[in-house]
């Protein structure tokens, strides 16, 4: 099972968001849209503070897109949540996340495997290569 979080404020980027929920869908994963903002549009905080501008000078504001989001998640069969400064309730996604069980592994993590043959197949040559170019010696007995 496959579990996708898109966490937006549903500001339109382009139109293949749709096209690419539809994508997710085919694949067997559930998406879970979880939309955060109000409906009054607020300026974009930077990370190194102040907010951010546009060309012209203009403060930038973004607002929550809830019919956008609602549809993107029904185009995918998934479900909507909302956000907001009263209610950060992420539990049915945090249950559904940690539900999915990778083979031997514990709730939400997954298991990869990663090759290092590599280097035990390097030490091995360079063995083999310091036999054939050391001189032998003789025996010794005691």
């Amino acid at each position: 099972r496959k579990e996708v979080v898109l966490v937006t404020d549903g500001g339109d980027h382009g139109k293949t968001a749709e096209k690419a929920a539809r994508e997710i869908a085919s694949t067997g994963a559930h998406l879970w849209v979880v939309g955060v903002g109000g409906d009054k549009g607020v300026p974009i905080p930077l990370s190194g503070g102040g907010v951010k501008y546009d060309q012209e000078g203009n403060i930038v504001t973004v607002r929550l897109e809830r019919g956008p989001l609602e549809e993107l998640a029904n185009a995918a069969g998934g479900t909507y949540l909302e956000l907001s400064p009263i209610s950060w309730n992420l539990a049915p996604v945090l249950a559904s996340v940690n539900s999915v069980v990778a083979e031997g592994g514990h709730p939400g993590m997954r298991m990869e495997r990663i090759d290092r043959f590599p280097w035990f197949l390097g030490a091995a040559v360079l063995l083999l290569l310091l036999e054939i170019l050391l001189p032998r010696g003789g025996r010794r007995r005691w």
